[in-house]
């Protein structure tokens, strides 16, 4: 049965179309890849009431919204990748409403979230994010001040470019407390205005 649907990019599959070809193997799913398509809440519901357990997902500059956002991670039980990037009816939502909820159910299996676009995405809001899958040990935040290298978890590849509430220097150090194990960052158009006005004196 087909574990795995990649249809990137096929810019005129509208969110029936996909619905209706994703339901009756929504079970045997874990990775889907709907980038660049119509994707949007009658898939995402498809999804739920076919039984998908999805492990992967890649709703990036898709038509999905909060509603059926919550609806695919009430329906998977360990989501590890979910790309969200430039998403157009979640880009200009309030990540703690939107995407927190989604991030806490997921996350002792979370490695990889795709924020990239989000308008109104601030480093306060990233903090509560990443401090939600940050490596913990005992329960407790894994710190760079321990000895050793730091256990395995939390997220390994964050997209956050186009984001233009997020400064740069404290977005890296955010990155820098509370992802360890990052290997892979998109950050396109990362600001650092702020730290060049310090710099400045203004």
């Amino acid at each position: 049965q087909l574990a795995i649907l990649d249809v990137c990019g096929c810019g005129r599959l509208s969110d029936f179309g996909i619905a209706t070809a994703v339901q009756p193997i929504a079970q045997s799913l874990h990775s889907l890849n709907v980038r660049g398509t119509h994707f949007g809440d009658q898939a995402a519901q498809a999804l739920a009431a076919g039984g998908a357990n999805l492990r992967r997902l890649n709703a990036s500059c898709t038509a999905l919204t909060p509603d059926g956002l919550q609806r695919i991670s009430q329906a998977s039980s360990r989501l590890e990748v979910l790309d969200l990037c430039y998403a157009q009816h979640l880009q200009s939502s309030d990540v703690r409403a939107t995407v927190l909820p989604v991030v806490q159910r997921h996350a002792a299996t979370l490695t990889m979230l795709g924020l990239g676009g989000f308008q109104l995405l601030t480093n306060q809001a990233l903090r509560e994010i990443l401090m939600v899958v940050c490596v913990k040990v005992g329960g407790v935040p894994w710190s760079g001040a321990d000895h050793g290298e730091p256990p395995l978890g939390g997220l390994t590849h964050v997209g956050i470019g186009g984001c233009p509430e997020l400064d740069g220097l404290e977005t890296l150090s955010s990155l820098q407390a509370f992802c360890p194990n990052l290997t892979a960052l998109n950050a396109h158009q990362l600001s650092f205005d702020g730290a060049a006005d310090a710099e400045a004196g203004y």
